[in-house]
């Protein structure tokens, strides 16, 4: 399993990062990928939000980039989400607009097929978070069955007070 490491340009704006995986191919990808580019401020921690216990650290931004879809339980983790924020802390999220399926047509792995962003936003407010809003910040174009489509991409934000 692969991981696009564009993450890789914050390395020098943020101070310190911990990256939760919890799939050990990914975890190790990237804890090699951190290796070799010697990045000094990243940190790969094995973890799963919905089983493992919650770290002690708490953090002034906690994102997620095209992982929210493959997550089943998406209130349980927007609530984990809000724990590990420190107050005035931010939530990201980039992740697919609402879609058809065949973005992981390819795939038998249990995803969401995007998300409807007025529907998001109401779980994100009910864990807790205000100031919620969206932009559509990227567009994924993939050849499906011949046909190029666009998968756009939103990109969320939200405070915790």
């Amino acid at each position: 399993m692969e991981l696009d490491f564009q993450v890789f340009s914050f390395d020098k704006t943020l101070h310190q990062l911990l990256w939760p995986i919890h799939h050990r191919e990914c975890w190790m990808s990237f804890r090699q990928k951190i290796e070799t580019s010697c990045v000094h401020n990243m940190y790969p921690l094995k973890l799963d939000l919905m089983f493992d216990p919650m770290p002690a650290s708490r953090f002034d931004i906690t994102y997620s980039l095209m992982a929210l879809h493959h997550i089943l339980q998406v209130e349980a983790v927007l609530k984990k989400f809000f724990e590990l924020l420190n107050p005035n802390g931010w939530l990201c999220i980039a992740d697919l607009d609402t879609e058809d399926g065949s973005f992981h047509a390819e795939s038998s792995t249990d995803v969401h097929k995007g998300f409807e962003r007025s529907v998001l936003q109401q779980q994100v407010e009910a864990a807790g978070f205000r100031n919620v809003s969206f932009t559509t910040a990227y567009d994924i174009t993939k050849l499906i069955g011949g046909i190029e489509k666009s998968f756009p991409v939103f990109l969320m934000t939200a405070y915790k007070p």
